[in-house]
């Protein structure tokens, strides 16, 4: 029984805490979300030992779908039970990203760039000029992280 559930002397269900989560003290919500951060951590290891199974079927069935469409010199194939088809899908990637950038510029084919601004080089340029170069946005959000105690470690309130 966690230190919450002692002091409540009830057990603490995901309802309890969902609807008293205001009232609770840092401490109980620190131990809460530890605790259901490792039972997620279980969950996912669980899933993810269950999904390999089926990720390796699929493969292979997708393979041997793929050699019954070869075989037919087609694309899809229709019965009863479900159509299959196949779907080229093309990536781009750099093996000379200057040499791409300067026929980019010589050429003026933009079209050919995903347009995104790189946060760490914009908030360098900032601290340096002290502005956003034009036509950036930044957005910054804080977020809560949680970690296990020390082994150890001795709290300011540890006195008594």
């Amino acid at each position: 029984m966690n230190a919450l559930a002692k002091a409540l002397d009830r057990p603490v269900t995901v309802e309890y805490v969902t609807e008293n989560i205001k009232d609770l003290p840092a401490e109980a919500l620190i131990e809460l979300y530890l605790a259901d951060k490792k039972r997620q951590a279980a969950l996912k290891e669980k899933w993810a030992a269950e999904n390999s199974k089926y990720a390796e079927r699929l493969q292979k069935l997708s393979g041997a779908i793929q050699e019954i469409l070869n075989a037919q010199g087609g694309t899809s194939i229709r019965t009863k039970a479900g159509t299959a088809y196949t779907k080229d899908k093309t990536t781009a990637s750099l093996s000379d990203p200057d040499a791409f950038m300067k026929h980019v510029i010589r050429t003026g084919e933009f079209d050919m760039l995903d347009r995104k601004a790189n946060a760490n080089a914009v908030l360098e340029y900032a601290k340096k000029h002290g502005d956003l170069p034009p036509g950036v946005n930044i957005t910054t959000i804080s977020l809560v992280y949680v970690n296990s105690p020390r082994a150890g470690a001795k709290l300011e309130d540890d006195n008594d």
